[in-house]
């Protein structure tokens, strides 16, 4: 095993996974190399540490950089050799995007959305038919064409969505699951996932503890339900049967479903 540490894994199977010396003794995150290896060419694609403007962070020469436990980019997504985007798990959950080879910073992703919800909560992103397409924890569904630069547009709401629960995905970092599920009793989490036969799914999984039980790990009852966007009718509709198809979770619902 080498000393870059796994960090997270970016979408759609292709390979690219993050990697950072996290055994490397210093002071600031930004002092590590930080970069993309694809598993399967052993291609690389160095990226930064740093953000364009304040995200939960201190200020390193005019620049903003993290603690390496707070560079929390949960998500990468390889749009193509010329845009990298993920989604960052701070206390100011954003988007932010990367062009290799012209920035040296993350370029933060600001909120102009339609509708004027400033403090979403970004559960997964997808690209999906040339589009990038970002969840959030209520089920809004939401679009960024991407442009001939190589940068996003601005989001525009496609699915207004329902769910009340709150997200596993950001309690985990502050809380035990035995905690979280005490207090809030029913947590959800959210994956997008693009089927075999080329429809954009939602996959939302609800946790709670089993009635008539102690609310430890052994006890929860955890169920699934899988809608897919209707892009043209702005709403999700619920999806019976996966003909067939099988998707795979990683332990405490973390990472990517694969078909």
């Amino acid at each position: 095993m080498s000393n870059d540490a796994l960090w997270c894994i970016s979408s759609h199977n292709d390979g690219w996974l993050m990697h950072m010396d996290v055994f490397k003794p210093c002071i600031m995150a930004c002092d590590n190399r930080h970069f993309l290896k694809n598993s399967f060419s052993n291609a690389t694609i160095d990226i930064p540490c740093r953000f364009d403007r304040p995200i939960n962070a201190f200020v390193v020469d005019n620049r903003y950089s993290t603690w390496p436990e707070r560079f929390t980019l949960h998500k990468i997504i390889v749009c193509s050799p010329d845009l990298i985007v993920a989604a960052s798990r701070l206390i100011d959950n954003n988007i932010v995007s990367f062009r290799p080879g012209i920035d040296t910073s993350w370029s933060v992703l600001p909120y102009d959305d339609d509708d004027g919800d400033h403090k979403r909560m970004y559960e997964d992103i997808a690209l999906y038919r040339g589009k990038l397409y970002a969840l959030t924890s209520n089920g809004d569904l939401l679009v960024h064409e991407i442009r001939d630069n190589n940068t996003l547009s601005r989001a525009e709401l496609v699915i207004r969505g329902a769910a009340a629960e709150p997200p596993l995905s950001h309690l985990q970092w502050q809380y035990s699951i035995d905690d979280i599920v005490h207090q809030y009793r029913v947590i959800s989490c959210k994956y997008l996932v693009i089927s075999c036969s080329g429809t954009l799914l939602m996959f939302r999984c609800t946790i709670s503890p089993m009635l008539g039980t102690s609310a430890n790990v052994d006890d929860y009852e955890i169920k699934f339900k899988v809608f897919e966007a209707d892009l043209e009718g702005g709403q999700w509709l619920e999806v019976k049967s996966l003909d067939g198809q099988v998707v795979f979770l990683r332990s405490l619902l973390q990472g990517d479903p694969l078909f």
